[in-house]
């Protein structure tokens, strides 16, 4: 099969799911039409960061009317397509085409592109809310209506979505991360790399890093933000902990590459999200209320970080490894062609 995934790589899913399926002996492309330093950009990138909207759209549309229709699946992310103008009828332009013509169409949902379409609205109190500036509901309507298979990365989502099939975040080459359990000796080095400040409930982990330190507790935050993901690789292997988010209620990619280097991760997990899965994570379960005194737990308890640190490692290479999640999707795939 010959595979297009498209037209963003929100954590490096896309591109992780990329390489698996060319391991399974697949050809598969990520193009990419946003250009971030937090991700990778697809083999085929459309970014155009410096060039006018003139040029942009042309690139995406001599695209469009060539090698767009050489694939044999088309795999979409975030609720977006390539020719994807605003929120009315100019909106998935290329999607709704392509199952019109009834190519195999596939969509992954990864957080907020459609946690606000849940009833009552997305739960995260959120400081910036850009989801709402535009009303994309007619949007995922038409996602849900016309694709083939609709995936989401997280639990929660489900609320959104609850006829979507959950497949976990995909990272490439778990296995082959080398391990950096955490020291136990030194002064307690905690790690938050939150791609929003608001969204991750970052405040109320500064906060209580800061109070400890000036309790006179061996404690160390860095923060990190911004920065390019093999600078933010680096910096999670001198991690001794590695806190995720404390409002969303499940964890994200990071908290992931966190565990793969065997650090423990404290995150916040909804025990109604947990009932969804099934393999509950080792992570350290924290929130607003508890977490100055959850890592004033972990100070006292140093010594049990390394095991912690492998537990968590072990969780991930089973539940997460990309090579697993792209034999499931090479069947999805088949399972939609033999049936056209």
């Amino acid at each position: 099969m010959k595979i297009l995934h498209l037209p963003y790589n929100d954590a490096n899913v896309a591109w992780s799911q990329v390489h698996a399926l060319r391991d399974c002996g697949q050809i598969s492309d990520l193009l990419t039409v946003f250009n971030s330093p937090l991700v990778e950009m697809g083999n085929i990138d459309l970014s155009l960061t410096n060039a006018n909207s003139l040029v942009r759209n042309a690139k995406k549309w001599t695209f469009f009317l060539s090698r767009f229709w050489s694939y044999d699946v088309l795999h979409y992310h975030s609720g977006r397509s390539l020719l994807d103008y605003g929120a009315g009828r100019f909106s998935l332009l290329d999607f709704r085409i392509a199952t019109k013509r009834r190519l195999p169409a596939f969509m992954t949902f990864h957080g907020c592109d459609v946690r606000d379409f849940q009833e009552g609205k997305c739960p995260i109190p959120c400081g910036n809310p850009v989801c709402r500036l535009v009303d994309r509901s007619d949007c995922i309507c038409t996602i849900i209506s016309n694709a083939d298979r609709c995936y989401v990365t997280t639990p929660d989502l489900l609320s959104a979505l609850p006829d979507a099939t959950y497949m976990p975040q995909s990272v490439y080459n778990l296995s082959d991360v080398h391990p950096t359990p955490p020291s136990v000796h030194d002064t307690l080095r905690v790690v938050h790399m939150p791609s929003s400040t608001s969204i991750k409930g970052s405040s109320f982990i500064i906060n209580a890093c800061s109070e400890l330190a000036c309790e006179g507790y061996d404690i160390e935050l860095v923060l990190v933000k911004g920065i390019p993901h093999p600078e933010a690789l680096a910096i999670l292997d001198t991690a001794d902990i590695v806190v995720d988010q404390l409002l969303v209620g499940w964890y994200g990619v990071q908290a992931i590459e966190a565990a793969a280097r065997a650090k423990p991760v404290v995150v916040y997990l909804n025990e109604e999200y947990l009932r969804r899965v099934d393999n509950r994570p080792p992570f350290v379960n924290a929130n607003p209320e508890n977490i100055k005194e959850t890592l004033r737990n972990l100070l006292a308890h140093k010594s049990g970080l390394v095991a912690l640190g492998k537990e968590c490692r072990d969780y991930v290479l089973f539940n997460h490894d990309a090579k697993r999640h792209a034999g499931r999707l090479v069947k999805d795939y088949e399972d939609v062609l033999g049936g056209r």
